[in-house]
């Protein structure tokens, strides 16, 4: 019985290429097919909702795949999560209409851009902010990011 099955994944991408496999680097997707292929026993191919440069990082990233086998979708995530390294967790799985597409269903996605606007570097903040140690310009930063919407 083949089913589609829809993955919510957050990951670290420091280490990663970006998401989408290629031949040169560590990407998002290579890890999670090599673990889904061990789990399901046969060849996967992950769509995902979109695809991210190298060491950007993602906290809530859809992408589906085709699966045989019984295993439930809500035992999913902790069987690969067993498995996978500690940059990319699966928060959690469901089943979806075969027609489903993880890029072509996509009704929003969000980016976050974050400034540590202090004067000295942060440490914990240091992988998912940019640090400006000089005093920010918001009107002028107001007025260009309206140009990002859309």
């Amino acid at each position: 019985m083949k089913r589609s099955i829809a993955l919510l994944t957050e990951y670290d991408g420091t280490r990663f290429s970006g998401w989408q496999s290629q031949a040169n680097g560590r990407t998002v997707q290579q890890v999670l097919e090599n673990e889904l292929e061990r789990l399901f026993d046969h060849p996967v191919r992950l769509y995902g909702c979109s695809r991210t440069d190298s060491g950007v990082h993602a906290l809530g990233h859809v992408s589906h795949f085709e699966a045989r086998g019984s295993i439930p979708p809500d035992r999913i995530p902790y069987a690969l999560n067993a498995q996978l390294p500690s940059d990319v967790a699966v928060r959690c799985a469901r089943e979806v209409p075969a027609d489903f597409h993880a890029r072509y269903d996509a009704r929003a996605k969000r980016y976050v851009y974050r400034i540590c606007n202090t004067r000295c570097r942060p440490v914990l903040d240091s992988i998912t902010a940019y640090h400006e140690p000089r005093p920010l310009e918001v009107i002028a930063m107001t007025a260009a990011a309206s140009f990002l919407t859309g």
